[in-house]
């Protein structure tokens, strides 16, 4: 998905700041050799625990299954209720490093 798809999901289901919540899903499930840079739905990291966009880790967060977080809406609203409706990314180890800011 590109960059202002995600930021129309990012606002869709309410985050307060769509481009900043794009840049974390871009950075979680970006496919490197993409120019621009899209973020992968289907990602799967951390050995088979994390998918989706923004990368849901399941061994933290076993209410979400790996079925609904392929699907980008239900990836967001994971997103949005584990950030605490955007105000708190710390769970998100792009955000922490920063690699985020390469896709502001």
């Amino acid at each position: 998905m590109t960059k202002s798809e995600i930021m129309a999901l990012a606002e869709m289901v309410g985050f307060p700041d769509s481009n900043l919540a794009a840049a974390i899903a871009l950075a979680e499930s970006n496919a490197p050799a993409t120019h621009p840079p899209t973020g992968n739905p289907e990602a799967i990291g951390d050995g088979g625990l994390s998918f989706g966009l923004w990368q849901i880790y399941t061994r933290v967060h076993p209410e979400y299954s790996q079925a609904e977080l392929f699907d980008p809406l239900k990836n967001a609203k994971a997103a949005f209720k584990i950030s605490e409706g955007g105000k708190n990314w710390r769970p998100w180890s792009t955000y922490r490093h920063g690699q985020y800011k390469a896709f502001l």
